[in-house]
């Protein structure tokens, strides 16, 4: 553990606190464990982030990031029933949209280190996520909130009787997604090469 300078809430350091020899705590602990999040976490602003540690039958002691998090609120499951309750008050388009959205939330959670719950209450543990993204990274957050608004658009464009430029869902696709994606992706890579945080990957840690 690293003690840094004191932040505001804007995460921007407090000048002057800084001490010139940056404390060090260090905790050995007994038997192997598996840490499933990053390898190197922060913690600032008005709290930490909360772990827990779950030991398991002749294994390692499991170290869950907010294990309260990504439970029932995040399982396809959960979804589901949200639809039908939908469907039967809104009509059966509701009970269509709302899984789908439901779960196209779910599994984009699932793309990062956390996982999620998937199943609940069929299954108890969250599923570990793929590792690809971090909750707080632009680039994916952007990019859904910036789908959704293309598929606003379309379903406002394909009811409007006389539009000013036609063209089809295929060509919304190309234009509004893939080609934006595509240099998206270029630039990410190519900006943030080699920049990325250590991730901890469920390694096993003695």
């Amino acid at each position: 553990m690293k003690f840094g300078p004191v932040v505001n809430t804007g995460q921007v350091p407090v000048p002057g606190s800084v001490s010139k020899e940056t404390p060090v705590g260090r905790s050995k602990i007994k038997g192997p464990f598996l840490h499933t999040y990053d390898a190197i976490t922060t913690v600032d602003i008005f709290d930490g982030p909360p772990f827990s540690l779950n030991p398991t039958k002749n294994g390692p002691v499991v170290l869950h990031f907010l294990p309260w998090h990504r439970t029932w609120s995040h399982s396809l499951i959960t979804g589901g029933v949200f639809g039908i309750l939908g469907g039967c008050i809104w009509g059966w388009k509701a009970g269509v949209v709302i899984p789908l959205a439901f779960g196209a939330h779910v599994l984009e959670d699932q793309l990062g280190h956390m996982g999620s719950n998937l199943f609940w209450p069929l299954t108890k543990k969250r599923f570990q996520g793929l590792g690809k993204m971090h909750a707080i990274d632009a680039l994916p957050n952007f990019l859904a909130v910036w789908i959704c608004c293309l598929f606003i658009f379309w379903d406002t464009y394909r009811v409007m009787e006389d539009p000013t430029h036609e063209f089809g869902l295929w060509t919304l696709l190309v234009y509004g997604i893939f080609i934006p994606l595509g240099c998206g992706l270029f630039l990410h890579r190519f900006l943030f090469r080699g920049k990325g945080p250590e991730k901890g990957g469920g390694r096993f840690c003695r």
